[in-house]
């Protein structure tokens, strides 16, 4: 494995806990009714869920910085250890990783705090976006200048709240599977979805150009080219099933038959997300064909 592979490696369980965390935080505040005392017990399960992954993103997030300190200084990440605090205050990765290792530790407080579910998220919301906003500045988008750090942060915000808005209602599909706001919850989903892979695809194509430019010949054979072409098959893919949920399950969603498909189709679109993810963070750690 190359370092940057390595690196890759070690960030995808990263970037899977913050668009999980994102996204079902969202899914809380948005795709749920109000006025159900149903509902609010469905959601307060939703607190062990943030706690583990805000614990994940914690162990992570140290892990995936010593992989960087070792890619950048060329060394073993057992030995990146040493050359770590020469690398917060003098790296601009370095300095980046540090306030994202403080986000992450904040993001465990903040599912600590007793409050209720619907005030958890929206400060979970907070938080995460901060460290989004991070990572992009901390990503190849930084070297073609802040518009395209600002077309990343929304590329990565999109993608954290489809993934998470499917796995939240996937998860209270299974928590409260015959009741009767989960349909409803359903089709706001659907919704928001549609609007999200249009974020996506906008985001992503502009992310595209400015890094790429008119350097489309220099894509031939590159591993850039290989890794964003994967990246693109299994986007395509998630999309179609979301195309039949939308177009074919959801509408149909208070049939029994049905809703047990939908759940069916949604687990698998989670999984094809979390390929999506991981593509995504080994396309971050690919240099451009330039």
């Amino acid at each position: 494995m190359t370092p940057l592979y390595g690196l890759a490696a070690a960030e995808w369980p990263l970037i899977v806990c913050e668009e999980l965390l994102l996204g079902t935080a969202a899914f809380v505040l948005t795709a749920a009714p109000r006025d159900t005392v149903a509902c609010e017990r469905a959601l307060s399960g939703f607190r062990p869920l943030w706690l583990g992954l805000a614990l994940g993103l914690l162990a992570a997030t140290p892990l995936a910085m010593l992989a960087e300190v070792a890619q950048m200084a060329s060394v073993p990440m057992g030995h990146a250890l040493r050359f770590l605090p020469e690398a917060i205050t003098s790296t601009h990765a370095g300095f980046l990783w540090a306030w994202r290792l403080a986000g992450a530790a904040a993001i465990v407080a903040a599912t600590l705090l007793r409050s209720s579910p619907r005030r958890a998220a929206a400060r979970l919301i907070v938080l995460l976006e901060a460290i989004l906003l991070l990572g992009a500045f901390a990503s190849h988008a930084i070297d073609e200048g802040y518009a395209t750090v600002a077309l990343y942060f929304v590329h990565m915000t999109a993608a954290g709240l489809w993934f998470g808005a499917i796995a939240g209602l996937l998860f209270v599909m299974r928590v409260e599977p015959d009741a009767p706001w989960v349909g409803d919850a359903a089709r706001r989903v659907s919704l928001l979805v549609g609007w999200l892979v249009l974020a996506l695809a906008v985001s992503g194509l502009g992310v595209a150009y400015q890094v790429l430019g008119r350097n489309v010949g220099g894509l031939a054979d590159s591993a850039y080219a290989r890794t964003l072409l994967v990246k693109v098959a299994l986007f395509g893919v998630a999309l179609v099933i979301g195309c039949y949920n939308h177009y074919r399950l959801v509408p149909a969603r208070d049939e029994l038959p049905t809703r047990r498909s939908l759940v069916r189709t949604v687990g698998v679109e989670c999984i094809l997300l979390l390929a999506v993810l991981a593509a995504a963070s080994m396309l971050a750690n690919t240099p451009p064909p330039h």
